[in-house]
């Protein structure tokens, strides 16, 4: 939660310039993208939708079971068949925040198109940054659980965000919806940098 009144005040104020609008958060593998995400749908009472969620929610065929323990990207037809739908419900309630929905240069286009269908464009998107040094530090200590998580997989993940998922963010940078951020300090002062970037994005926005 809000630690100090301004950033409070700045919280309030970026809520009322999202409105049900959506911010989709990337950054590369172990930047904390859901932990930041989580805060975000605390402190806005937005709703949370990660394709890898939904991915791991249903009964994937082999080949793509496969492809996320191994840390990769599912083939965009699959992305658009089993997550585009979640972005254009028009029951969904907002605001949105994305993680990292879209990693597949392409794809960004039709969440684009699918979140303006809901009611819900995406009017920001804060990238998290940090070095692989960093990654790697943060996955000796982390314990999710999770396949994509091991040393092996983590170096995949790696290659594809530098193949596939910088091409995402440029698309994005170029229609001027990109925020950076550099993540490598604690959990707190992250989201506290993020808080003020995005504040002083909206404010010339």
């Amino acid at each position: 939660m809000p630690n100090t009144t301004e950033q409070r005040r700045l919280i309030g104020e970026i809520g009322e310039w999202l409105g049900n609008g959506s911010m989709n958060m990337f950054g590369a593998p172990m930047a904390g993208k859901d932990t930041q995400g989580d805060r975000w749908v605390d402190v806005l009472n937005a709703t949370k939708i990660g394709s890898g969620d939904i991915f791991r929610s249903v009964e994937l065929r082999a080949d793509l079971e496969r492809i996320m323990k191994a840390g990769g990207i599912l083939p965009t037809p699959d992305f658009v068949e089993i997550v585009t739908p979640h972005l254009a419900n028009p029951d969904l309630t907002g605001p949105l925040v994305l993680s990292s929905v879209g990693r597949a240069l392409g794809e960004e286009q039709g969440v684009l198109q699918a979140c303006d269908a809901s009611g819900h464009p995406i009017k920001v998107v804060p990238f998290l940054d940090i070095p692989p040094e960093v990654a790697f530090a943060r996955r000796a200590v982390a314990d999710r659980g999770r396949d994509d998580d091991s040393e092996a997989a983590l170096m995949v993940r790696f290659d594809e965000f530098q193949n596939k998922t910088l091409g995402v963010i440029d698309t994005y940078d170029h229609l001027g919806l990109v925020v950076r951020i550099e993540a490598i300090a604690d959990e707190a002062s992250v989201f506290d940098q993020t808080v003020r970037a995005i504040h002083e994005f909206a404010q010339a926005n």
